[in-house]
């Protein structure tokens, strides 16, 4: 009887479960202008999680605000795309070469299909000093 409990339980909260974490990709730090493609394989399909941007950049990374087109494809093939302008906070940090800028972009948001996702991020205008893109996902509070 306790067997069949647990096996129950089991396949009630069976939704996929995964560590959070970033995924980044490389972009031409004389002039970002290309889509950056962001894959990762989601396998929680049931937290809340918030979605930060990330850049890493040089001294050419003039400022923090950067206007993209967001556009997510998800394992079922559906795909949402919106503009977004974001505001990156830049770090105090001293940094010889390199330093990182965080946005949040969304909270408390789930990813409701396991599987693998696509995020496609393409700046506005040509972007110089940035050399990578990513997104990092941490568990919401």
């Amino acid at each position: 009887m306790r067997l069949r409990t647990w096996i129950a339980a089991a396949l009630f909260a069976g939704g996929c479960v995964a560590p959070h974490g970033a995924v980044v990709t490389d972009v031409d730090s004389r002039g970002w202008s290309d889509t950056a493609r962001i894959d990762f394989a989601n396998e929680d399909s049931l937290g809340l999680r918030d979605m930060r941007l990330f850049v890493r950049h040089d001294n050419r990374f003039a400022g923090g605000r950067l206007g993209l087109q967001v556009i997510v494809l998800t394992p079922d093939s559906a795909m949402t795309s919106e503009h977004a302008v974001v505001n990156f906070r830049i770090s105090d940090a001293d940094a010889a070469l390199r330093r990182e800028a965080t946005a949040l972009y969304r909270r408390r948001i789930r990813l409701g299909r396991c599987g693998r996702y696509s995020i496609l991020l393409v700046p506005d205008t040509t972007v110089r000093g940035v050399e990578a893109v990513g997104i990092r996902l941490d568990a919401s509070e």
